[in-house]
């Protein structure tokens, strides 16, 4: 009787340990989306991702050539510029005050633009709400 009782035990353990990763929180930290954009061309922008909130939109570019970004917002299909533009530096993780909820928008992405041809990548992450510690770009 007692194996039985301490298998028990041990199998409701077991389990409960298992499902305790299941129901922990995820750190915001990893809930961003990584860009690339190839600096051969002008410009270009991050897939479109949907707007909960009236907070900012964090940019952090990790390598390559600085680029100038901007924060859009969709409505009736067509995407308007929603921020002041702003030239970024690799490791700087920055957060852009933005209108995109308050006119309305139900998608943003952020444009980027080249500040120098060069035959490389510059890569980073963005998230449409805003994501740990950064420096606030109005």
């Amino acid at each position: 009787m007692n194996n039985r009782l301490l298998i028990l035990v041990l199998t409701v353990a077991v389990a409960f340990s298992g499902m305790a990763g299941f129901f922990s929180t995820v750190n915001a930290d990893d809930d961003v989306f990584s860009y690339s954009f190839y600096n051969g061309n002008s410009q270009g922008n991050t897939a479109e991702k949907n707007k909960i909130s009236a907070q900012r939109v964090y940019i952090h570019p990790t390598e390559g050539p600085s680029l100038k970004y901007t924060v859009q917002g969709k409505h009736n299909g067509i995407w308007t510029n929603r921020s002041s533009s702003y030239v970024i530096s690799n490791g700087t993780k920055a957060s852009f005050t933005n209108s995109v909820f308050g006119h309305g928008d139900s998608k943003v992405r952020v444009k980027y633009v080249r500040t120098q041809t060069a035959s490389t990548f510059t890569y980073g992450f963005w998230n449409p709400e805003p994501v740990g510690t950064y420096t606030i770009y109005n």
